[in-house]
């Protein structure tokens, strides 16, 4: 489900804002198990419910954080004005299957309309737990863990010769994707193909080359997660299945593919808004 939040109107009595800008807007998602998944996984839906509040707590603050800097910055006037800001999370299921519930989340946020930015969070549910699990306790052992890093910029650089520059640059990548998984900052989810790495503009490389997608599949790397968090070839049908569907009722699981479509550079957006 998908809920939001306005700024408060001021004439309540009128239903009609008497103060339209500066304004805030967050659109932000809610969870929700039915019956049926609720009976046969209580925990994961009581994870979800943990989630739920902190997505609305960040969703107050957010509101109230962008309104304030919006009404300072409208009547300091620099010369640089923001009348709104729209912001919406959207959780795109990357695998759902009686292991694991595993999202990235696509935040985008829009300063009036013609400054849209993009990025990246993630999560992942132990479904019989219903516990959010981090990265390293899928990951099967400390070498692998270790070696993540190399097996990652590899990859990179195997797809797409765009992310191939001097030696001395790609080695410059090594030490940031090294240090982003030891703080724990890698945005990551688990699909039906493999573990999905999500890296934000300005991660790695150049802002003009977007977000950069990399795909550890379970052919290429069979003995890189544990075997509990890997697909179950042999269950009869998977979570996605049963209880995940999308607006026309067609089930919905995503891939990075799929979500690069929600990046938008500014630069384009603008020049769409002009025209």
């Amino acid at each position: 489900e998908t809920k939001e939040l306005f700024t408060p109107e001021e004439d309540g009595d009128s239903g009609v804002s008497t103060k339209p800008f500066p304004w805030a807007y967050v659109l932000y998602p809610s969870l929700v198990a039915d019956a049926g998944t609720a009976e046969r996984y209580p925990a994961l839906a009581e994870g979800f419910g943990y989630l739920n509040d902190e997505w609305y707590e960040r969703a107050l603050r957010t509101l109230a954080e962008e309104t304030a800097l919006m009404e300072e910055w409208t009547a300091d006037g620099a010369g640089f004005v923001l009348y709104s800001n729209e912001q919406e999370w959207m959780p795109k299921i990357m695998r759902a299957d009686d292991r694991v519930v595993s999202m990235i989340v696509v935040e985008q946020s829009d300063y009036n309309s013609v400054h849209p930015c993009t990025g990246y969070t993630s999560q992942t549910f132990d479904v019989q737990s219903g516990e959010r699990i981090p990265l390293s306790d899928c990951i099967d052992g400390v070498d692998n863990m270790k070696a993540l890093p190399q097996y990652i910029l590899e990859h990179l650089e195997s797809i797409n010769e765009n992310y191939v520059f001097s030696e001395e640059e790609n080695a410059g990548m090594l030490p940031i994707i090294e240090q982003m998984t030891a703080d724990g900052e890698l945005v990551w989810a688990l699909s039906d193909r493999g573990l999905e790495i999500c890296f934000d503009a300005y991660d790695l490389q150049y802002y003009a080359f977007g977000p950069i997608f990399a795909t550890l599949t379970y052919e290429e790397f069979p003995e890189l997660l544990l075997e509990k968090y890997r697909p179950d070839e042999a269950a009869e049908a998977t979570f996605a299945e049963r209880v995940l569907y999308d607006d026309k009722g067609e089930t919905a699981v995503w891939t990075a593919e799929d979500i690069s479509v929600y990046y938008v550079p500014w630069e384009e957006e603008s020049k769409e808004a002009e025209g």
